[in-house]
């Protein structure tokens, strides 16, 4: 379920993008520093969810053992794959990622795609920050006080 959603956003960000693609291209000329701008903030935002890989592999870990002790089981599986899913986005965006200046594209080609990656990051983290805090609130409760 929570992957069919996680796809859907990145399905309706994509057609949401490719809508204004029919309409004259605004900003044909676009500049250099507006290029510059997003890459730094598609970077940004990447740089933020990067550190949290290794944590979110051992918080699995954790999950799982703590699912094998549980009479209900469902929502430590459930996180554990949210989790999973997560680390999967980020490592299929980094494999698909194209760096702008390696490109033969204009500008407004660089800067489009760039805004395109920054959606897609930004719907990565929140999904990422969510699936991170289920699992701390659940990984909390079992903590001895």
């Amino acid at each position: 379920m929570r992957k069919a959603m996680f796809l859907g956003l990145f399905i309706g960000l994509v057609a949401c993008q490719n809508q204004s693609q029919g309409e004259p291209e605004a900003g044909a000329n676009e500049p250099v520093e507006q290029t510059e701008e997003l890459k730094r903030q598609v970077m940004a935002v990447h740089d933020e969810v990067m550190p949290l890989m290794s944590p979110m592999g051992r918080m699995q870990a954790q999950l799982r053992e703590m699912a094998g002790s549980e009479r209900d089981s469902m929502p430590y599986l459930q996180a554990a794959s949210d989790l999973r899913e997560a680390q999967e986005g980020m490592m299929d965006w980094m494999r698909n990622f194209k760096p702008v200046d390696e490109q033969e594209w204009t500008e407004a080609e660089k800067s489009q795609y760039l805004r395109e990656e920054l959606d897609k990051m930004l719907a990565l983290k929140s999904f990422t920050d969510d699936a991170v805090q289920k699992a701390d609130s659940l990984l909390a409760v079992k903590q001895p006080r």
